[in-house]
């Protein structure tokens, strides 16, 4: 298994949006970076579903997703 290169970056935020991340990941027990992560994952599928003519939100059952979400 070949490992991944990594970047390193900074992102400015208003602190209460870091608030919020903190409080996210500490409920998670997540890092603020894997929660930016899996965002990322989050946003480019929402975005790819939105391109092919699908709509994207939260259901209220289960039976009528076409994709489940898992792991976020």
């Amino acid at each position: 298994m070949t490992k991944q290169k990594k970047v390193r970056w900074t992102i400015d935020m208003p602190s209460a949006l870091d608030q919020r991340l903190t409080a996210l990941a500490d409920n998670l027990g997540l890092t603020k970076s894997e929660i930016t992560r899996r965002a990322l994952v989050l946003m480019e599928q929402s975005h790819d579903a939105i391109t092919a003519g699908k709509h994207v939100g939260i259901a209220t059952a289960s039976e009528n997703l076409e994709t489940e979400f898992i792991g976020i």
